[in-house]
């Protein structure tokens, strides 16, 4: 199963996918785990009917997790949630409830912190903890609660963006690609001269 994972991520190098343990935590891949035989060992051949459905499942769990974080952003101008563009917007970022770091999108999906074993782990059944311990990880962000938009940080990007002559729906790519550098007027120093920064650096 993870030699197909491996083989998806190679095979598709701009596509985010799940680690083992959120592939592991579907209920296509835990029927395959769950056999009515406790004495039974799994072998590489047991998955070997679920491993065509790998592109599929991660194209789905990415989805999921894209919808879910959609719903954390606030109201659009029009009072709607939004379609995945908003995502994508430069003034998108969100944090992680165990460090300081804005995070953007995709990179949030594979941010190291939301899939860390945590203690209370060990309250959890025999099968998930044997999961979580032999891949070293969790399912992404498992109980929900570890992810928040991050409110102060996207206010910040709004006001670097319009001084970098783009429109507060402005895609991250486009100022990437442009790649505009900002001055700080409060950091200039005689004997140092001008602070300027890239973008992102800018709005943090």
């Amino acid at each position: 199963m993870q030699d197909a994972l491996r083989k998806y991520v190679k095979e598709n190098p701009d596509e985010i996918a799940p680690g083992p343990a959120d592939l592991c935590n579907m209920a296509k891949m835990k029927a395959v785990m769950v056999h009515p035989d406790p004495e039974a060992f799994l072998t590489a051949e047991t998955f070997a009917p679920v491993e065509k459905h790998i592109p599929l499942l991660c194209q789905k769990w990415c989805n999921s997790k894209s919808r879910y974080l959609i719903n954390l952003m606030p109201l659009s101008r029009n009072g709607d949630i939004g379609d995945e563009s908003r995502l994508l917007q430069a003034t998108t970022f969100f944090r992680c409830r165990d460090c300081s770091e804005p995070i953007s999108y995709p990179r949030i999906l594979v941010h190291g912190c939301l899939t860390k074993v945590r203690l209370g782990s060990r309250n959890r059944g025999k099968e998930e903890l044997a999961v979580y311990e032999l891949f070293g990880a969790e399912p992404w962000n498992l109980l929900n609660n570890r992810v928040t938009f991050d409110e102060s940080t996207s206010a910040s990007a709004k006001l670097v963006i319009k001084q970098a002559g783009f429109h507060r729906t402005a895609s991250a790519e486009a100022l990437d690609k442009t790649d505009p550098w900002l001055e700080c007027v409060r950091c200039l120093k005689p004997e140092k001269g001008r602070a300027v920064f890239r973008w992102r650096r800018a709005v943090r």
